[in-house]
């Protein structure tokens, strides 16, 4: 029976760390056949303990959360009646309702406004709950704590391993068979975002630190831990996350002090066990010490020049995240009590975020934050409850020797990010994180009675139908995610496939632009109407308001159009191609009040110049430096003006710059302009401190010679005599010949008062 008992433990603890591994190596499970693989092994892992006679004696309050959460999210997936939908989410329920009535579309009547995605991230939900019933069911001894530790952090060593490989070759495909979509990051890895890899190598540093202090083990086990801790070190730094970076160093806090505040609680040891660690714990300890540090040195000045770079600007930026946090609270408000449903975010956060039409947000990046949107007030109430009181199930483990420690390490970092980023949101993280989890939440496992086991063995069948049902979720068409419909419609926008993904995704903008775009191009009756309603799911879509202009400007309506084309260009990052059309549709008066104000100076005029249009660029500065000043405008505006003579453009622009940021440079394109309109006095008020100007000589030399001028047409003879002395004296490098003419002229005025009258 012991033996049987071995194998079977030993079994599952192969489906658990295969189903682990999985969730890491293939995308971080981030593609739905790679999430159906680790529902397969998790599915696996629990047939393994199907028949057994143990069972948990007490409540495994990971167990009980992941639960909670399976079932409010297969709540949300529930068809339910529309007048009990649309009393708990009126808002967002009419709008549903509205979009599938206009297309012809069906939808089921659920709490959730994506049933594609709740039932998805459901699947996910199941399959780590059979990960975290089998790591819970081997954790109850320390030797299935210990196998379980040592394979997570095994398991983010070789992904360190693989990583640094990437890096080595500068690879930039994953293994060489998979080319991500997303622009280039700091190192490829198992995990494509930088942060969530950073994520996982701190927890495998933590990990790997523990294991360095967990003396069953031999002396050449551990030194090859803390090789693997520095390994996932140097990978953490290579991602250049500051989340990481800070939540390692977290992390690591809580596993130094949780060791130290273990050796302070325990008696004083025997002489055998100071010898111990004079000869084993001692000098890996300096190993371990001195090879952190070293990682550190070398890996570190990236993270920290971000870090240096974070700024209060970031903060307040409407395309950061933060703004996404606020933008958030919109969607609260709108359906508190029942969420927007389970992994809705991405097809329901366009409408209520502005940013949205220069950052796309899949999540916004804060785990409290996004379970309140998608869950809803109550549930994550409650949820938050039951993870209080799973801390405080592990916090009264502190004193379980060091893989405790390193598992409150690990939870730490991975708390620490959480507020800022996904990562738990994909199994290559979730996954290792639950396993982590479960090795401080155990409760003992006990044999059964013969009454208890038919229940027993029922229950656990349901779970493994219910994981294997998640599978078949996931390989479904059902599932389909909303970057799948975009990439299909994008290939083919037949109208069978476009309302196939509207009834999937029925809050998703896309299906309803496509159908725009055709309904316009055919002049259908409704074509309007659709319009609108893909804009009032992503207001701030630039192609969408594109789209409105040209069929405003296509009934004659061009002022209407001008502003279309105005919403268009404060939402894109690509202007040139707007501009370039406005010119060609709008009358030239038009024009400039089509260009946001807020438009970078320099691409906006260089688009206008290249087009042979300077004069819409100086008609759009001049409403700039009128109506919200910026600096480059006016020295813009200044420069296009001089060179079109137009010299009442040219001192505006002049004195605004010199309002906004006052110095020797815009004083002297001042004077310039008001010496070429023949005003003197204001030449000379504008260069009165011109004895106090540091700089280009060049500059203070012309700035004398002009105020000497400007003397000189005043006729004022004694002060025109004093500037040219003070400039002889000032030690600039002014030529001879200019002083002389200056001074001959000063003469032939003096005998003859005439000659300074025009």
């Amino acid at each position: 029976m012991v033996g049987a008992v071995k194998r079977r433990d030993r079994l599952a603890l192969i489906f658990c760390i295969v189903a682990v591994g999985l969730s890491v190596f293939i995308i971080g499970g981030a593609e739905r056949w790679g999430q159906a693989l680790v529902g397969l092994s998790g599915a696996g892992a629990l047939l393994t303990v199907l028949l057994s006679r143990r069972r948990f004696d007490g409540k495994p309050i990971l167990l009980i959360a992941l639960f909670t959460a399976i079932g409010w999210t297969a709540f949300q997936c529930i068809p339910l009646p529309d007048g009990l939908v649309s009393s708990l989410s009126p808002t967002l329920d009419a709008i549903r309702d509205d979009g599938l009535k206009l297309v012809g579309a069906t939808a089921p009547s659920t709490l959730s406004m994506d049933l594609s995605a709740s039932l998805r991230v459901l699947a996910m939900l199941l399959a780590l709950s059979s990960i975290a019933y089998v790591a819970l069911w081997l954790a109850g001894s320390e030797k299935g704590r210990y196998a379980l530790i040592s394979s997570v952090a095994g398991i983010a060593i070789i992904a360190g391993v693989v990583s640094a490989a990437h890096k080595l070759f500068d690879a930039h495909s994953l293994y060489g068979l998979y080319t991500p979509h997303q622009s280039s990051t700091p190192i490829m890895g198992p995990l494509l975002n930088p942060n969530h890899l950073g994520c996982l190598m701190a927890v495998g540093a933590i990990l790997s630190t523990a294991l360095t202090f967990y003396r069953k083990q031999t002396s050449v086990r551990r030194a090859l831990w803390a090789v693997g801790a520095c390994t996932c070190l140097a990978v953490t730094m290579a991602t250049l996350s500051r989340g990481a970076a800070i939540g390692l160093a977290i992390g690591v806090f809580v596993l130094l002090a949780s060791l130290f505040l273990q050796k302070a609680a325990q008696t004083r040891g025997s002489h055998s066990r100071r010898e111990r660690f004079l000869s084993t714990t001692l000098p890996i300890g300096v190993i371990v010490v001195c090879s952190l540090a070293l990682s550190i040195y070398v890996g570190a000045g990236g993270v920290v020049q971000q870090l240096e770079n974070t700024s209060f600007r970031e903060v307040s930026s409407p395309n950061s995240k933060f703004a996404a946090w606020r933008s958030s609270t919109e969607l609260v408000e709108e359906s508190p009590w029942v969420g927007v449903g389970r992994g809705a975010f991405e097809a329901v956060f366009p409408r209520v975020h502005p940013g949205s039409g220069f950052t796309i947000f899949s999540h916004p990046e804060n785990e409290p934050v996004e379970w309140v949107v998608e869950w809803g007030v109550p549930a994550t109430l409650v949820l938050f409850a039951m993870i209080g009181w799973m801390l405080f199930v592990c916090f009264r483990r502190w004193r379980d020797g060091p893989l405790a420690a390193g598992a409150m390490g690990a939870l730490a970092a991975v708390a620490f990010q959480s507020n800022f980023d996904f990562g738990i949101e994909l199994l290559g993280i979730a996954a290792p994180i639950i396993v982590v989890a479960a090795t401080l939440s155990y409760v003992p496992v006990v044999e059964m009675s013969a009454r208890r086991l038919p229940s027993s063995r029922l229950f656990r069948g349901i779970h493994v139908a219910a994981v294997l049902a998640g599978v078949v979720l996931l390989l479904s068409p059902v599932t389909t995610t909303l970057e799948e419909d975009h990439l299909a419609v994008y290939a083919a926008p037949s109208m069978d496939r476009v309302i196939a993904a509207i009834g999937r995704h029925p809050m998703d903008y896309f299906g309803y632009a496509i159908l725009a775009e055709q309904r316009v191009h055919e002049n259908a009756t409704d074509a309007v109407n659709v319009l609108n309603h893909a804009l009032r799911l992503h207001p701030s879509h630039s192609g969408l308001h594109l789209i409105a202009a040209r069929l405003l400007a296509r009934v004659g309506r061009l002022p209407q159009a001008g502003a279309e084309y105005s919403t268009a260009l404060r939402h894109t990052w690509n202007q040139h191609q707007i501009i370039e059309e406005l010119i060609k549709v709008l009358p030239a008066q038009g024009v400039p009040d089509a260009l946001p104000l807020s438009l970078e100076v320099e691409p906006t005029v260089r688009i206008l110049v290249d087009s042979n249009r300077a004069d819409l660029a100086m008609a759009w500065l001049q409403q700039v430096v009128t109506y919200a000043p910026r600096i480059d405008a006016a020295q813009t505006l200044y420069s296009l003006a001089s060179k079109q003579r137009d010299l009442g453009a040219a001192e505006h622009s002049a004195r605004v710059w010199c309002r906004l940021a006052r110095s020797s440079q815009c004083e002297l394109a001042l004077a310039r302009v008001l010496d070429q309109e023949s005003k003197p006095a204001d030449v000379v008020s504008t260069l009165g401190d011109v004895g106090h100007w540091q700089g280009l000589q060049r500059d203070q030399v012309e700035a004398w010679l002009m105020v000497c001028d400007a003397h000189l047409k005043l006729d004022q003879l004694d002060e025109a005599r004093k500037c040219l002395e003070r400039l002889e004296t000032s030690g600039l490098n002014v030529s001879q010949t200019n002083i002389e003419a200056r001074r001959l002229k000063l003469q032939h005025v003096s005998t003859n008062p005439t000659m300074s009258k025009p």
